[in-house]
């Protein structure tokens, strides 16, 4: 699947009003929140794992090695993410939790393409992570609008009501939010007292297109590549797999 899952009960249970950002801790916050959902863009499916090492977090979140550190211990703490270690190369196991009771889709292909646009400092981009969250809960199945009226974002974020407008444009300057129909124009359209606006988010909800390869399975891939194409290649290699060749 092009896309991943997040179960959604900590979301409409509030607590992404913990993510608030205080006691000087806005920076880890907004790290944490994109750690989440790159666990979350590459979760599998079947077996509710994800599969990914500390550079691949550097990559897909920006975020330093010792922060992409912190951001994962924050999300155990809170109970949101549980943590089994691997040998390879700093590689742990992510469960985010049993989706039985009710999941969210996660667009893979904007998380890898986009998350790391969005700054790292503290500020806009914690409300904007926020919201960001709560628009994917609210996504229509059958599309890709998320239908919410201000109030319930405000309600459901923690985000102050004047900084949703705000939060929205970043998500739009960085793609991760295509266009915004608001409530009003959307009335004179269909003629209807519609009290809610419309955000169309972006990416693969359909999962048409083909999964993305983790960060270093790519890098890993290209440097196999790099290294058959910079010497002769033996006969017995030629019968390897890309996995198998001697580095």
């Amino acid at each position: 699947m092009s896309f991943g899952q997040m179960p959604f009960g900590w979301i409409t249970n509030g607590m992404l009003h913990e993510f608030s950002g205080a006691y000087g801790r806005a920076g880890l916050d907004v790290a944490a929140l994109k750690t989440y959902l790159a666990i979350a863009a590459y979760r599998d499916f079947r077996s509710g794992e994800t599969v990914l090492s500390t550079q691949d977090f550097e990559t897909l979140t920006g975020a330093s090695r010792s922060t992409v550190l912190k951001s994962t211990k924050l999300l155990e703490g809170r109970g949101l993410v549980t943590i089994e270690g691997r040998a390879e190369r700093n590689t742990n196991v992510y469960m985010l939790g049993s989706v039985e009771a009710g999941f969210r889709k996660v667009p893979q292909d904007t998380i890898v393409k986009n998350l790391r646009t969005l700054s790292n400092r503290p500020g806009p981009s914690l409300a904007a992570l926020r919201i960001y969250l709560a628009l994917l809960y609210y996504r229509d199945g059958d599309d890709n609008c998320a239908k919410v009226s201000h109030a319930k974002l405000v309600k459901m974020t923690g985000v102050r009501p004047t900084g949703v407008k705000k939060a929205v444009k970043l998500l739009m300057e960085t793609h991760l939010v295509g266009s915004v129909f608001p409530a009003n124009d959307l009335k004179e359209i269909f003629q209807t007292a519609l009290a809610t606006n419309s955000y169309l988010l972006t990416g693969d909800f359909a999962g048409k297109r083909q999964p993305i390869q983790r960060p270093t399975d790519l890098r890993n891939q290209q440097r196999r590549q790099l290294i058959r194409s910079s010497r002769p290649v033996t006969h017995e290699e030629q019968w390897l797999p890309d996995d198998d060749v001697p580095e």
